[in-house]
């Protein structure tokens, strides 16, 4: 009747018992087989109205102790710990038609103390390669504060996608779009123009990509991934951009030089 054709859920996270991460009374259990049947249950729900569901919060938010609406979160479990929260995205993957990538920071998933959703360790090696998923990965809302450190909503959109991401939540602050959409397609358009740039120069080539910080540096493999598709690269030498480098760098600035072999 509404024309919904999408919902945010279900919630597959395993409940761990903290009550402060907004999970509290969302999840569907402790046991990852029970909470696979009953999200699983409400997904048929979903499909019989006609509504396609979302997997959330990948790769499991339960353990997490903060609110990432509110504060960063830092989940420390090791991986084979880890890989227990995973279960019932792994067994419903093949059921649903999308996934909402959390917030969390998961140094057992990734050492570089990126939060999940800016995470190419994460939305992409953990979820396409290692689950095999290949349908759309949304993230959770770029506003939330567990993201303040890593810039605004246009730095955020960009490391997003940089990092996998296909969707890009922003559920508030809709004046901020246009400004997202520029950053993107400049993005975009920057690691299109590096690419055709190493084409023009022949098949086989050596690459240096630099970044300054944790934040640019999905962004930075990126660029460096965009060079391996469009060219043969033999050589590849990653830096660190410093403000001794120029006027122009500083936080937030990413750089990449093709040369001909």
């Amino acid at each position: 009747l509404l024309g919904f054709d999408l919902d945010f859920a279900p919630v597959v996270d395993l409940d761990h018992g903290r009550v402060d991460n907004a999970l509290d009374r969302r999840c569907f259990g402790r046991d990852p087989r029970s909470v696979a049947a009953r999200a699983g249950a409400f997904l048929s729900g979903l499909h019989e109205a006609g509504v396609a569901g979302c997997l959330k919060h990948f790769p499991g938010l339960g353990a997490g102790g903060e609110d990432t609406h509110h504060l960063a979160s830092a989940i420390g479990l090791e991986p084979r710990v880890l890989a227990r929260d995973l279960a019932p995205f792994r067994r419903l993957a093949p059921r649903a038609e999308a996934v909402m990538v959390g917030h969390a920071v998961y140094p057992g998933w990734d050492g570089s103390g990126l939060p999940g959703t800016l995470s190419p360790a994460i939305a992409t090696t953990l979820l396409r390669d290692r689950l095999s998923w290949e349908r759309i990965a949304f993230t959770d809302d770029l506003e939330m504060d567990a993201l303040a450190r890593w810039g605004g909503l246009a730095e955020r959109a960009v490391l997003a996608l940089a990092a996998g991401c296909d969707g890009l939540l922003i559920c508030r602050r809709l004046e901020e779009t246009p400004e997202v959409v520029e950053r993107l397609a400049t993005a975009l358009d920057a690691v299109n123009a590096m690419a055709s740039y190493a084409i023009g120069w022949g098949t086989t080539v050596r690459v240096a990509v630099g970044h300054s910080d944790a934040a640019t540096q999905p962004l930075a493999d990126g660029l460096e991934a965009a060079v391996g598709e469009a060219a043969s690269v033999i050589d590849v030498v990653r830096y660190r951009v410093g403000p001794s480098v120029g006027a122009h760098t500083g936080p937030g600035t990413v750089g990449c030089f093709v040369f001909p072999a």
